[in-house]
């Protein structure tokens, strides 16, 4: 394992913490000095964190399990690559709609949902096995796309993408799981259909709403990520693997212990 001075310097890469760490917290993309900035709504930190005390914690924690960085990132790749061929995929976009509509918590009616499809454990390379009646795996196809904060391009030395679309969420079967989604769409609907109101006051009670529900950033992200077990997004790999970076507690931090459970390596 490298020196944490050197990953440090890795890290930075050019950046000063502080630009780094406000293109890693929760903020539109937006146009900066006429450069876009692919900045996150959701966040790779969240508004409280300290880049390098996150990076260091998981730091500690790799070397006191006696795993590297490569060895997680191919763990992370094996999620997402389970769930791209798995031959019954649940389809994201239509599981979000179908949510809405029945005013269930997302993770609920994937799990309804998930009792209807055959399990079916799959042993990947590495020892890797994903235990299907152990977890739940539901992916969301985003419209748009997020490109690494670090502002890197096409592929990188390991061969991972540095701009996804999606994340794969990961549910623990058969366990209770959180309503706050139901609770969110419930306070949210009277207010959205409320026509007497203009929109600048239906987005200030929708955001009080939330903000009651300790959602104060990142929306329906942010919903799904307390929900779940884990979540692992395409730029996961690429993130762990080039940046050590395995994000914060804002919306798609993949814990590394609990990757190594899903991975059947806890």
């Amino acid at each position: 394992m490298m020196e944490f001075s050197d990953i440090e310097r890795c890290i930075l890469n050019g950046f000063s913490l502080d630009e780094l760490e406000k293109r890693l917290k929760p903020c539109k993309p937006q146009f900066e000095d006429k450069v876009w900035i692919d900045t996150s709504s959701g966040g790779f930190l969240a508004p409280h964190e300290k880049l390098l005390g996150v990076v260091r914690a998981d730091y500690d924690l790799l070397c006191s399990i006696g795993k590297t960085y490569e060895e997680m990132a191919g763990f992370a790749a094996k999620v997402l690559e389970y769930e791209k061929i798995r031959e019954d995929k649940v389809d994201g976009n239509w599981l979000m709609r179908r949510a809405r509509e029945l005013s269930l918590g997302f993770e609920k009616f994937v799990l309804n949902r998930g009792r209807e499809i055959e399990r079916e454990s799959m042993s990947l390379e590495g020892n890797v096995c994903l235990d299907a009646e152990k977890f739940t795996f539901a992916r969301i196809i985003s419209g748009g796309f997020q490109s690494c904060p670090w502002g890197c391009n096409g592929s990188d030395v390991f061969g991972y993408q540095t701009v996804g679309s999606g994340e794969v969420y990961v549910f623990e079967s058969g366990k209770e799981i959180s309503d706050l989604m139901e609770r969110r769409f419930e306070g949210h609907l009277p207010i959205s259909m409320n026509h007497n109101l203009s929109r600048t006051e239906r987005d200030t009670l929708l955001k009080e709403f939330d903000t009651s529900l300790g959602i104060e950033f990142g929306g329906m992200s942010r919903v799904l990520y307390l929900s779940a077990y884990t979540v692992v997004t395409d730029l996961t790999p690429h993130l762990i693997a080039s940046h050590y970076f395995f994000e914060g507690e804002a919306c798609y931090r993949t814990d590394p212990r609990k990757l190594l459970d899903v991975v059947g390596l806890k």
